[in-house]
């Protein structure tokens, strides 16, 4: 069974349903689905920038930003 023969049947079984009960439950799995699709699609968003930023030089390691505090901080 392909992908549209799935969504096919199961928008006919869906039409057939009149329990408001099951059709709430199906929308919060289909809602939370459709979050987690969208927060992976952002995570590899972020991910991709990332390493854009990385490629650019635009990262620096820990050593180098607590040097950069330890010579840039007021003294006390």
């Amino acid at each position: 069974m392909t992908t549209l023969d799935l969504r096919t049947e199961l928008k006919g079984l869906i039409d057939r349903i009149s329990d408001r009960n099951i059709l709430e439950a199906l929308r919060t799995i289909v809602l939370r689905q459709a979050e987690q699709d969208d927060q992976a699609a952002e995570m590899q968003r972020m991910a991709q920038l990332s390493e854009e930023a990385i490629g650019r030089g635009e990262v620096y390691t820990r050593g180098e930003v607590e040097k950069y505090l330890k010579n840039h901080r007021p003294k006390p």
